[in-house]
């Protein structure tokens, strides 16, 4: 039988990966529009996933206070989330 406090850490430790690679694919993204804001379109196609999925994520990211963002164009990193891209 698995143990399950192991399973709980194992999806958190996945949690934090994920959300690294959001960061970052984030902080590309910014870079590439030269400082501007990211597309979800353009973070789907760095990750190899669907703007839904990114727009999910990108939620959680604005709630954690790691993205700010703009309506019609994209977000952008906080500073605590360019801490963590970096």
């Amino acid at each position: 039988m698995a143990n399950p406090t192991s399973s709980i850490r194992e999806s958190e430790r996945e949690s934090r990966v994920a959300v690294q690679d959001y960061v970052k694919a984030i902080w590309t993204a910014e870079e590439a529009a030269e400082g501007g804001f990211a597309g979800t379109g353009v973070i789907a196609e760095y990750l190899g996933i669907s703007s839904a999925s990114v727009s999910g994520m990108v939620r959680r990211l604005e709630v954690d206070g790691l993205v700010v963002r703009e309506p019609y164009r994209g977000v952008r990193l906080t500073t605590s989330g360019r801490a963590l891209a970096l």
